[in-house]
C-alpha cells in the first residue's frame, strides 16, 4: 500500500499534518506511518519492506534525546531502504546552516519552515508524481 512516514516529535503537528493529508485530493490515499522519536524512525526503517511503497518522508530536524533528523538521514537503516525515498524537511529553524545542510543529502527534496502552510502538500505531490 502506498504510504508516507511523518517523523515529528510534536504530536499536535503530526495530527494536523495527517488531517491535511487525508483531505488532499491526491495524497489522501496514502497510508500514514508516524514516528515521534529517533528510535521509532529507525525501527520503521529496520522493519521496512517494499510492500510499504514509501512515497516520501516528512522529517523534523529536532527530535528526542539529542537526536536530530540529520541523524535519521545519516543512519544505515534509512540508507538501506529500497531506492531513493524523497524527504521533505520541516523545521522551526530558520538558519542558513540548516538549509544548506539539507542540500547535502541527495534524498532531501525540500526544506520548509514551521509553522507551515499546508499548500506544501501540493509541492510534495508534484515532486513525488
Amino acid at each position: 500500500m502506498p504510504s508516507c512516514l511523518i517523523i515529528e516529535d510534536d504530536t499536535i503537528f503530526q495530527t494536523i499534518f495527517e488531517k491535511h493529508m487525508k483531505k488532499h485530493p491526491y495524497l489522501s490515499g496514502l497510508h500514514i506511518y508516524k514516528a515521534s522519536t529517533y528510535q521509532e524512525a529507525i525501527n520503521y526503517f529496520q522493519d521496512y519492506n517494499v510492500e510499504h511503497e514509501l512515497k516520501f518522508v516528512f522529517l523534523d530536524i529536532m527530535l528526542d534525546s539529542g537526536f536530530t533528523g540529520w541523524d535519521v538521514l545519516s543512519s544505515a537503516e534509512f540508507n538501506n531502504t529500497e531506492g531513493s525515498v524523497p524527504v521533505f524537511v520541516c523545521s522551526s529553524s530558520n538558519t542558513n546552516v540548516d538549509k544548506l545542510k539539507s542540500m547535502t543529502f541527495d534524498s532531501v527534496r525540500g526544506f520548509f519552515l514551521k509553522p507551515t502552510d499546508m499548500s506544501i502538500l501540493d509541492l510534495i505531490h508534484k515532486e513525488i508524481s
